[in-house]
């Protein structure tokens, strides 16, 4: 359902509505969790509550997704699997990257179920939780902009494409110092209290992962800019390289430094992945026939 829905939004975002898709995803989400707590809380059975929240999504679906991206629809409609087929084609090295980019962030967690204890892997998903605040806060930030960095690409503006790109980097850099400094204070302290747990020699950790998600976010943004450009291919052979990296290292790391060695091969694998990115980043926007003017109506 999520899936889908991602496909209606995609609507609205390219006619410059995402406003209407956050009202969605904001409203499926609360109600979601309110119907799923109630569930649980009166019935004590998760997978029927696992059950109405997949009906409560579809709902929105049906009701409120659909319905609002009908409204842009054009007035003649009418199948073209050719295209369709080369969308699934294009769509199949982002697939792949999404694929590879979820192991590259839970390759230290692998290697740690492999060679320690199920105590060291419940300390570790805790300390990399809070790094999903980085990443989500990119996602925040990006989205709503890749229709603007998709004009700038067609209209050739390289200094507008690139100024915007270095702005979203800055953000997300200063995001991380932010999130950082947060947790140098009070990170330790909200996860003893939200867990029970006494956490407090873990806080370098803390501070190395949080590092370490700033830097694969960069790379996300990279990747996204990427994306835009239609250089798709090359970056899941990045993706491949690092993660076949990211296997050897961390089986290592964790063999040898046991915890501290699956925070260690997270910030290393996240700055070869980053080195990786930027080398490509350079030799793709300094390809002068990328931004000739000629190329515009093809890809129009």
């Amino acid at each position: 359902s999520e899936a889908i829905c991602d496909v209606f939004h995609g609507i609205l975002q390219k006619n410059n509505r995402l406003d209407l898709a956050g009202k969605s995803m904001f409203a499926r989400s609360l109600v979601g969790i309110i119907v799923f707590f109630l569930t649980n809380l009166l019935t004590h059975k998760l997978l029927l509550s696992c059950a109405f929240l997949v009906v409560v999504n579809f709902l929105f679906l049906f009701f409120v997704d659909i319905r609002f991206a009908l409204k842009f629809k054009e007035k003649k409609l009418q199948t073209n699997y050719q295209a369709a087929f080369k969308i699934f084609r294009f769509g199949f090295y982002t697939f792949g990257i999404s694929i590879l980019g979820n192991y590259l962030i839970n390759a230290p967690r692998y290697a740690i179920d492999s060679i320690l204890s199920e105590e060291i892997q419940t300390i570790f998903g805790i300390i990399i939780m809070p790094a999903t605040v980085i990443m989500l806060v990119n996602q925040f930030v990006i989205q709503p902009v890749i229709v603007l960095l998709k004009k700038y690409y067609l209209n050739r503006d390289k200094k507008k494409y690139l100024n915007l790109i270095y702005k979203i980097i800055g953000i997300t850099i200063l995001t991380g110092i932010i999130s950082i400094t947060i947790a140098r204070f009070l990170g330790i302290s909200v996860l003893n209290l939200l867990y029970g747990l006494n956490l407090n020699n873990y806080l370098f950790n803390l501070l190395n992962i949080l590092a370490g998600a700033t830097i694969y976010t960069i790379s996300s943004v990279l990747s996204n800019s990427l994306i835009i450009l239609r250089k798709t291919r090359v970056q899941l052979y990045i993706y491949i390289i690092a993660s076949i990296f990211a296997f050897i290292i961390s089986n290592k790391l964790v063999r040898f430094f046991a915890f501290n060695g699956a925070i260690y091969s997270y910030i290393i694998i996240m700055s070869v992945l980053l080195i990786l990115y930027i080398i490509y980043f350079i030799f793709v926007i300094n390809n002068k026939n990328l931004w000739k003017k000629e190329k515009i109506k093809n890809e129009k």
